[in-house]
């Protein structure tokens, strides 16, 4: 019994971190351990704790000192004593966010085998389940997962929200928290959209850049896109616009094959028209099979590209740093980071070599035995500043993700991804001119 009163204190004191096999280990923050002792050794509250209510008092203990600063402060106690009390509330829902990892992840991975096929269409999970594919990283979307339920806790405006939402008498905290940072991973990760409400509102734009991620040929993209537009149109009237049954807000239905043929019929009547494109009118008609298979393609594309945008959107707002007492906040003016946008910040580490060496491998895709000449080296040579310079935005890339372990292989694709795509069409064009005009 006692063991299970100091396993339950622990919580309050231990970060997580993630092995190899994605299993827990537990490890001390010094800072937050020392403070506990100090609670247990002077508090009376925590002196008197006994089963079966010592988990509800050391939840109530903390949340009701970041909340409403009691009990009424004493004289031993630190001065920041309520950023404390966050911090220990914080470390003690850690263990909440990997749960409500490995149970999003875990459904996500056995959806198909799990559900009904009555009600395949009605479950969210289950339709992501049939995006991603088979040999998808499963480390990857986990750690994908787990730094956004844990950037949710260490956003303190979020997080004070949620816990003052928080009724001891419903749930206990653990399992509360869990609940919310599921309904987070499925929201942030693009889990909960509707998959026709994702088809409709797709722009032709965004189809696109979809569907030709996901390896469809250009040319039947074009017609792809030019069936889409009438598929839209009738799944709009027939089931949106037009059906009574349905009250705002619902889900959007399933389409019906009077929709697919009436869409058929729209296609296969216009495709001759001036307005047409080439691959369209040069091409035969198309028939309701087909249709069906392109509109299963446009929603596998767009929930695909989702799925990986979300490494790169929605997980944090702006940098995070500490204050004088080791307590996150939050800095807008330091490096401007959008979810996982790395900036052009780590460049000022490089040297002026390094910084001409990046624009010339990875803004005008030289070979690294060109950019050897310019600079009179070694094709190896170039090779090692290349990998120097990836190790850069690699440490800086880390130091956000709070200290997962390790996430290098993760984080070394993320790099590399992250530094083809923005280094295509550089858009600080004043400090790429700087560096190329400077001296070697």
């Amino acid at each position: 019994m006692n063991d299970d009163i100091e396993n339950f204190k622990a919580k309050f004191y231990k970060l997580i971190k993630i092995k190899d096999d994605f299993t827990l280990e537990k490890e001390d923050d010094p800072d937050l351990k020392q403070n506990f002792k100090k609670y247990q050794d002077n508090h009376k509250v925590l002196q008197s704790l006994s089963p079966p209510d010592h988990r509800r008092i050391l939840e109530n203990f903390f949340i009701n000192m970041g909340l409403n600063d009691q009990p009424a402060k004493e004289k031993w106690e630190p001065e920041n004593r309520i950023e404390i009390a966050w911090k220990h509330l914080q470390c003690f829902c850690e263990e909440s966010a990997y749960k409500a990892t490995k149970q999003i992840v875990g459904a996500i991975k056995l959806g198909q085998k799990n559900l009904q096929k009555e009600d395949r269409n009605k479950d969210d999970l289950y339709q992501l389940s049939t995006v991603i594919p088979e040999n998808y990283d499963k480390r990857e979307l986990m750690l994908k997962a787990l730094f956004v339920a844990r950037d949710f806790i260490y956003h303190q405006e979020k997080f004070k929200q949620i816990i003052s939402k928080y009724e001891p008498g419903k749930a206990s905290l653990e399992y509360y928290v869990q609940g919310v940072l599921e309904n987070v991973i499925k929201d942030n990760l693009n889990f909960k959209f509707s998959k026709w409400r994702r088809l409709k509102a797709a722009s032709d734009r965004e189809l696109e850049k979809s569907l030709l991620e996901y390896g469809v040929e250009s040319y039947l993209i074009t017609k792809i896109k030019f069936a889409r537009k009438y598929f839209k149109q009738v799944y709009t009237m027939n089931r949106i616009t037009n059906n009574v049954s349905r009250k705002s807000g619902d889900k959007y239905p399933e389409p019906e094959t009077s929709d697919y043929e009436e869409s058929v019929k729209l296609y296969n009547s216009e495709r001759k028209q001036p307005f047409s494109p080439y691959e369209v009118s040069s091409s035969p008609e198309i028939t309701t099979e087909e249709l069906e298979k392109w509109i299963e393609i446009c929603y596998k594309a767009l929930s695909y590209r989702a799925l990986h945008q979300a490494t790169s959107n929605n997980y944090l707002d702006e940098s995070v740093t500490s204050n004088k007492d080791g307590f996150p906040i939050r800095d807008k003016s330091k490096y401007q980071i959008t979810g996982l946008n790395l900036d052009f910040k780590p460049v000022i580490k490089l040297d002026k070599r390094r910084q001409r060496i990046l624009i010339y491998y990875y803004g005008f895709k030289m070979k690294q035995k060109d950019i050897a000449g310019i600079f009179s080296l070694t094709q190896s040579a170039i090779s090692r500043h290349i990998g120097e310079i990836n190790k850069v935005f690699i440490d800086n890339f880390l130091n956000i993700l709070y200290g997962l372990n390790p996430p290098d292989k993760w984080a070394k694709n993320y790099v590399n991804y992250w530094l083809d795509t923005k280094y295509k069409n550089p858009t600080y064009s004043d400090w790429v001119h700087h560096i190329l005009m400077d001296a070697k």
